[in-house]
């Protein structure tokens, strides 16, 4: 219960301040064109009629504004406490844990972008914990840090964050966040 709890809060609270929140704030900023005219929220943002001539320019934005939320999303992943014993595992799991962090932000905010509906991405970010969180407990008890130092939990973590960032890298392209 307390770690479908905890998956549910930050689900919910981490899709509502980066995708819901921080997101539409970053579209409307690098979409600004100097009039002070900007969308108020990304579903606006997408579905605005533009002239395709700065139909580029919106993409440009939006994919802008991704990169730049999933970075921050990113970075305030980027905890942990060490165990006593630092083996070559441990920096292999922060920084694997760091690019599955931002990967993840961008699919988040991709989903988001395209469905206009921020339950999509509060749905798979609360399945992606589960799933993530809760096979872990059950073998290992509750986890108090994901940096173990144990090579098993490190080639998990370089899989996921790399199939991810896969999923990134095909989100991205030009075209792809309208």
């Amino acid at each position: 219960v307390p770690v479908l709890l905890s998956c549910l809060a930050a689900g919910i609270l981490e899709e509502l301040l980066f995708r819901g929140g921080a997101l539409p704030l970053l579209i409307a900023a690098f979409r600004n064109d100097g009039n002070g005219a900007a969308p108020a929220t990304t579903a606006t943002a997408v579905t605005a009629s533009t002239p395709s001539s700065r139909q580029s320019d919106v993409s440009a934005a939006i994919r802008k504004a991704i990169i730049a939320q999933a970075a921050i999303f990113a970075l305030l992943h980027l905890s942990g406490t060490p165990p006593e014993a630092i083996t070559w595992a441990v920096p292999v799991q922060a920084l694997a844990k760091t690019v599955a962090a931002f990967a993840f932000g961008v699919c988040m905010a991709a989903l988001y972008v395209r469905t206009r509906n921020l339950l999509v991405p509060v749905g798979i970010h609360v399945a992606y914990d589960l799933l993530s969180l809760f096979p872990a407990e059950l073998i290992h008890g509750p986890a108090t840090t994901y940096l173990t130092g144990n090579p098993v939990d490190a080639a998990i973590m370089v899989a996921e964050a790399v199939l991810l960032a896969v999923v990134t890298v095909i989100m991205l392209r030009p075209g792809s966040a309208r």
